[in-house]
């Protein structure tokens, strides 16, 4: 296995026999760490990447001040950041801090940019879920970028299948949600509409 990149916050490896890509966290084997003040003194120096970066290699970790670590994210980052650590923060912070953040974040984040959003407000199973993942269903069911012919991947169509599988998960399998898995099976693009069957037939067989 191949080391192909490294970070102050990861390193990335390559299986060429497995064709396979590996991400390890510095954050979780303790050779990389950050105090909260450091992270609030250097955050705004940090590009994207760098960002992305670290918020990548949060979830494995075992800080003793994470709570305070995606409170600052939660505060100064942006939906990117967000979706990287969006389980994390179901996992870690209260029901009652964490669930009206991915209220606003889900609701707010770009159609095609939502999907680990939406999981990770399915996964709280708050009462709140399933109102919140419908209106962003609509939200993106009405999106100009869903059915789109012109495009390798619809990722329109990607959170469309996403939502419909999470709110199924939460006991929705309603005569809407049925129609919509109908039409995204027959989506033109092979890859979204095989996304649609694989993932959603269990739900609504025949």
């Amino acid at each position: 296995m191949e080391l192909t990149r490294e970070t102050r916050w990861s390193r990335h490896y390559n299986d060429q026999e497995l064709q396979t890509k590996f991400f390890e966290s510095k954050l979780a084997d303790g050779t990389a760490a950050i105090a909260l003040d450091e992270l609030a003194a250097e955050w705004p120096a940090w590009d994207q990447a760098a960002r992305l970066d670290f918020c990548e290699a949060l979830p494995p970790a075992r800080l003793p001040h994470m709570g305070d670590i995606l409170r600052f994210i939660m505060k100064h980052g942006n939906h990117e950041n967000w979706s990287t650590i969006g389980a994390t923060i179901v996992k870690t912070l209260p029901i009652e801090e964490s669930v009206p953040f991915l209220i606003q974040a889900c609701s707010k984040c770009p159609v095609g940019k939502g999907a680990n959003l939406f999981k990770a407000l399915a996964l709280s199973a708050a009462p709140e879920a399933v109102p919140t993942l419908r209106q962003c269903l609509e939200r993106t069911w009405g999106d100009q970028t869903l059915f789109d012919e012109d495009v390798v991947f619809d990722w329109a169509a990607y959170d469309a299948v996403c939502l419909i599988e999470f709110l199924a998960q939460l006991g929705d399998r309603s005569a809407g949600l049925r129609e919509k898995f109908k039409l995204l099976s027959q989506h033109h693009n092979a890859l979204s509409r095989q996304n649609a069957i694989n993932r959603l037939s269990g739900f609504f067989p025949g």
